[in-house]
């Protein structure tokens, strides 16, 4: 699960880790989930930190950030609707009519 707030300053979703205390950042500016595991070397630095950091590091090994995970959040628990992210727009395209469809997984 990734944490992620609202920045009203910069209009979009950022990335938090706390568990080592970071905000993945490129050029400057805050990436969110999606784009830190679009950017290859954010994605490597964030990994380097958990590598050195992480409380859980041995069981995830040196790659906690993949990019070749899409994240989800299913509408169990606290959450009312379902929420899919992907960077891949055909992944996104055949996601929204598998719902219109009434498919219950993607």
């Amino acid at each position: 699960m990734f944490l992620e707030y609202y920045s009203e300053e910069q209009e979009k979703w950022v990335m938090m880790d706390p568990m080592v205390n970071a905000i993945p950042r490129s050029s400057g500016r805050d990436l969110s989930v999606l784009e830190m595991l679009v950017e290859k070397d954010s994605r490597r630095r964030m990994n380097d930190r958990w590598w050195k950091l992480g409380e859980y590091k041995d069981q995830f090994g040196s790659q906690v950030y993949r990019s070749d995970r899409v994240v989800f959040f299913h509408n169990a628990g606290p959450w009312k609707k379902t929420y899919y992210f992907t960077p891949d727009k055909n992944i996104r395209s055949t996601i929204k009519g598998k719902i219109a469809a009434g498919v219950n997984s993607p």
